[in-house]
């Protein structure tokens, strides 16, 4: 009779699978109770993939989600490839709803959102399926001055939703923080900023950017900054005139660098990395391409992805996205299957975070 292999030491098996996609993973929850609990209950084990797969030097754990009737997932890597019939994926809906998505951010494969019909604020992983409903917030920002943002504490391995609202004559900020961890908004006082933002914040690396145009008495950008751990804001940046100068601009992360993209109205976009903050912030260009070969009007671009191949995919005024090789001058335009309108759209990386982790820990 034939011996039976030796069993593999857990430690092994820890690394082997911590190198698989998340995918197939979630089908080998099915193999043994063991490896179920080790994939759809530990943090330790999610942390570890979650730097293994930020570690990988291909595009194929970042994925594009799109607001869209039906929501629909996006490989990157494949989608500049060119192979669009398999780089899409429907999703469900997170808490059964399916009404339209507005983004508060995005960080470690966890997308923060609200939705339309519903003014609380969802932590969904659109790869696990996994979603929270967070409590309602305890304050009322008016919408045209609301800002928000969501990113992860390494101090405290937590992940935090912030919102709030900045008064322009008295500089006067009230916001609200929610820890995930802790369950709960809090109220945070004496805060200041000079500048008075709005919108969804950029995430990276522990600090919130918003992006602000002041048009008097001269038209200049700055970006507020927003530090996690220590809960407050730090020195303004000023972009400088050679980059935002008769450029609308927006803020991303591209290649793992904040970039200040430039471009919308003008034939030349470009992105510029951002490094340090206050006066010691310096500037470098990470790419510059001329929009002239790419198709019809081109009023609205916006920059989503920048492939480590050379590969840029932009989203083509809120219909189309066109995935353009600069240097091969090369196009190719995909088009949106979309109920609705226009879609909003926003990068992620694959992962097994759960946004319910740390209540489950704490039942």
């Amino acid at each position: 009779m034939s011996r039976l292999p030796p069993q593999l030491p857990l430690e092994i098996f820890i690394d082997i699978l911590s190198r698989l996609p998340v995918k197939p993973l979630l089908r080998f929850k099915s193999v043994c109770k063991s490896w179920r609990s080790l994939i759809s209950n530990n943090p330790e084990f999610a942390k570890f993939h979650l730097e293994r797969a930020k570690q990988d030097t291909s595009d194929s754990c970042h994925r594009l989600f799109l607001a869209t009737f039906p929501l629909q997932s996006i490989d990157l890597q494949a989608y500049c490839d060119g192979d669009d019939s398999t780089a899409t994926r429907e999703l469900s809906y997170p808490l059964r709803s399916e009404s339209e998505l507005s983004f508060v951010g995005s960080c470690n494969g966890l997308i923060a959102a609200v939705l339309d019909s519903n003014p609380q604020i969802i932590v969904w992983n659109p790869s696990t399926g996994q979603s929270r409903e967070l409590s309602m917030p305890s304050c009322c920002f008016p919408d045209d001055k609301l800002f928000s943002g969501f990113g992860y504490e390494s101090h405290l391995d937590d992940y935090k939703v912030v919102r709030g609202s900045i008064s322009a004559s008295s500089s006067e900020v009230e916001m609200e923080v929610f820890n995930l961890k802790g369950n709960e908004w809090r109220r945070k006082t004496n805060l200041h900023c000079s500048a008075a933002f709005t919108g969804s914040a950029t995430y990276l690396n522990g600090v919130l950017h918003w992006l602000v145009e002041e048009k008097y008495p001269n038209r200049r950008y700055l970006i507020v900054s927003f530090d996690l751990a220590e809960e407050k804001f730090l020195e303004m940046v000023t972009v400088p005139d050679h980059i935002s100068q008769n450029s609308h601009l927006d803020l991303k992360v591209l290649r793992g660098f904040l970039c200040a993209c430039n471009g919308t109205y003008d034939p030349y976009y470009e992105a510029w990395i951002m490094k340090g903050y206050g006066p010691e912030a310096s500037w470098t260009r990470l790419f510059s391409f001329c929009s002239d070969p790419l198709p019809g009007c081109k009023y609205w671009l916006q920059v989503l992805w920048a492939a480590k191949n050379g590969n840029i995919v932009l989203d083509y005024e809120g219909w189309e996205l066109v995935v353009f090789n600069p240097e091969e001058k090369t196009v190719k335009q995909f088009t949106v299957p979309n109920e609705w309108d226009c879609f909003e759209a926003t990068t992620y990386i694959e992962s097994l975070v759960s946004p319910n982790a740390a209540v489950e820990a704490g039942n």
